[in-house]
């Protein structure tokens, strides 16, 4: 992408068998877990205070897919499900909100042109706040988490707060609105793309 900071990123496996994508702007941390890395860059006086908060949770940043329940992936169906706290913006469908928890706190941060939206630095702040505060986040987005979104901003304040974080693809309306269109983007009689 033109313009785009590269991060280096790593998946890294926690004792408990689950895995995590860690992405930090000036070193990729292999093996280690995400909040053993993310506290290397901890000044010592930050790391004495945090001494007593609750551990970190992790921020799943989730693909809604096209916005149908049917079209989530059986991860994101999972993660909605045991969600404490849903980041939600505009959808194609409410759908996968049904799928939360009645004791889910869901915050809408959606973005309409020409109306008062919430600004992506406060979106990040929110998500850091939460995880910060043990809670599990799923960051709900249209589509895929990596695709026509500010994802790269959200990973790199996750990372510098030492929260970790998974993404979770959801199906890119880009290549899937075509087909449920009836509009296959390849035949053999001719290619659409």
């Amino acid at each position: 992408m033109l313009g785009a900071r590269p991060f280096p990123i790593s998946s890294t496996i926690h004792a408990g068998g689950s895995s995590c994508m860690y992405a930090h702007r000036k070193h990729a941390r292999g093996r280690r877990g995400c909040q053993q890395a993310a506290e290397t860059h901890q000044q010592p006086s930050a790391q004495a205070e945090n001494a007593s908060a609750p551990p970190k949770a992790t921020c799943f940043l989730v693909g809604a897919g096209l916005g149908p329940v049917d079209h989530l992936t059986v991860k994101a169906a999972n993660l909605l499900k045991t969600a404490e706290v849903c980041v939600y913006d505009d959808l194609g469908a409410q759908g996968p909100l049904e799928l939360l928890p009645p004791s889910c706190e869901k915050v809408y941060v959606g973005k309409r042109g020409g109306k008062q939206s919430a600004k992506q630095p406060d979106i990040d702040r929110i998500l850091v706040e939460h995880c910060s505060q043990g809670r599990t986040v799923v960051r709900l987005k249209g589509g895929c988490p990596s695709v026509f979104s500010r994802v790269s901003s959200e990973m790199a304040a996750l990372a510098d707060a030492g929260c970790p974080f998974e993404l979770v693809p959801g199906v890119s309306s880009a290549l899937a609105a075509p087909l449920v269109a009836g509009q296959p983007a390849d035949t053999q009689q001719r290619s659409l793309v």
